[in-house]
């Protein structure tokens, strides 16, 4: 069924809080044909500064792959 829930699910982000290329589980609305949308939630100073700490650590193991 094509609910348009909001679940937390990986995908490769663009943009999503400065971040872009990695993927990450946040907020989205899904349907049938998978992620729909990146919902932009608020996140206060420490959530911020763990979402960009586990992007630079996704970054960092991609680069050592040679990607």
């Amino acid at each position: 069924a094509d609910e348009n829930a909001v679940l937390p699910v990986s995908s490769v982000l663009d943009g999503y809080h400065g971040i872009t290329g990695v993927a990450l589980s946040v907020p989205s609305i899904v349907g049938a044909g998978g992620v729909e949308r990146v919902l932009d939630v608020a996140f206060d100073e420490d959530e911020e500064r763990l979402l960009q700490s586990s992007a630079a650590v996704l970054r960092e193991s991609l680069a050592s792959l040679g990607y």
